[in-house]
């Protein structure tokens, strides 16, 4: 369905670009620059971790450690939730597993990109091509991790060690959580694009009420959803810095995260 979704979007962009030619010129060229731009900031994406330094790799592997260390506790979170939280209304909760859908999400980013495109708004393109390709890389991570760990779901095993390695079956690709990557991947790139309090506490909210709503309906572990949220703002982060690099040649945000071989890289500017 998804990719039925994503053929039928590119194909209605492909073609209407390619009616408009006679009176714009310039959007097929447009097109390719961005796509340019999405293959370049991926590239950039995909291979940090080779200039990593020590102490970047230091600091991927004490984040690594966290993640192992917070597993362990994993079971008492869900028996927790189980026992004193999970008393609400479950339809409460999945209103906002909709806001972690990728199927929604990547209409929302091809839409915007579209309107921008056809409408000769080059900041609404922009954040339209931002989105998708947070949501790309991103999500890519998400499912080659999921892929290799092979964690099974909540209701599947109440143990919360059960890895059973490589595997290509959904049901056992529980960590990190693919809906909450895609929310705090979409929400990132918003929340900072709009850059102010308001964007932030409304973006990253929905985006943490999306992931709580994978711990309380019992899809998945808290370490899941942990991991998730970080492939997401990594993936964000990483794109509005590229963007603000192309327009400033400094970053914009601060902060940078970004994929590493066996974990998330964080950094901090001071100035």
């Amino acid at each position: 369905m998804k990719k039925i979704i994503q053929i039928i979007l590119c194909s209605l962009i492909f073609f209407e670009v390619l009616a408009q030619q006679k009176e714009n010129n310039n959007l097929f060229d447009i097109m390719i620059s961005d796509a340019e731009i999405f293959f370049i900031d991926g590239i950039s994406y995909f291979t940090y971790p080779i200039g990593m330094s020590g102490k970047e790799w230091l600091t991927t592997a004490g984040i690594g450690a966290g993640i192992y260390l917070s597993i362990q506790n994993d079971k008492n979170v869900r028996n927790w939730i189980d026992t004193d939280v999970n008393q609400f209304d479950d339809n409460f909760w999945r209103a906002f597993e909709h806001y972690g859908v990728i199927e929604y999400a990547e209409i929302g980013a091809i839409g915007t990109y579209a309107v921008g495109l056809f409408g000769n708004h080059g900041g609404t393109r922009k954040l339209g091509r931002m989105m998708f390709q947070s949501l790309s890389y991103s999500g890519l991570t998400a499912m080659f991790i999921r892929m290799i760990a092979g964690r099974k779901r909540p209701p599947l095993t109440s143990n919360h060690t059960d890895f059973i390695g490589f595997t290509s079956n959904n049901r056992f690709q529980s960590f990190p959580s693919g809906h909450t990557t895609v929310a705090f991947a979409f929400s990132t790139v918003l929340a900072e694009y709009f850059d102010s309090p308001w964007s932030r506490i409304g973006f990253y909210g929905l985006a943490g009420l999306a992931a709580t709503e994978r711990i309380i309906n019992n899809e998945h572990w808290l370490t899941d959803v942990i991991l998730g949220a970080l492939i997401g703002i990594a993936g964000g982060v990483h794109v509005i810095n590229e963007e603000s690099k192309r327009e400033n040649n400094s970053p914009k945000s601060k902060l940078t995260i970004s994929p590493s071989f066996n974990g998330i890289n964080f950094r901090y500017r001071l100035n």
